[in-house]
């Protein structure tokens, strides 16, 4: 069936497809310009099932996640840097819900970043 007609069922299949880990790890193994562009291809689909005011954002999302990739040395230090974005974002998006508390005298619930972390230890397969 061709769905590339119907921008919303083409979108909800996307939705509805269980990642695969194994899958893109080969491809990126195989042909990792394929996975690239199968990635970028896969983000925009998502991209433009958003509304039109969160797309612009979620493109600047994209943009500062590739910049992290394309400067780190590794993929660690980049999943490392991406996280502490993603945590960085988290923690302005509770101090401004916390200002909110304030003003409408609501009491406010304090959060503190973690300061220590586990790692865990995974084997090879």
């Amino acid at each position: 069936m061709q769905l590339s007609g119907n921008k919303d069922l083409e979108s909800n299949s996307i939705l509805r497809e269980r990642f695969d880990f194994d899958k893109w790890k080969t491809l990126h193994e195989t042909d990792p310009q394929k996975f690239e562009l199968t990635r970028r291809l896969y983000m925009e689909k998502v991209i433009e099932m958003t509304s039109e005011r969160n797309k612009r954002r979620m493109r600047g999302l994209v943009f500062q996640v590739d910049a992290i990739r394309e400067k780190s040395n590794n993929p660690i230090k980049s999943c490392v840097d991406i996280t502490k974005m993603m945590w960085d974002s988290f923690y302005q998006l509770h101090q401004l819900l916390n200002e909110f508390d304030v003003q409408v005298d609501y009491p406010v619930r304090k959060f503190e970043q973690p300061r220590t972390a586990r790692l865990l230890e995974f084997r090879r397969r």
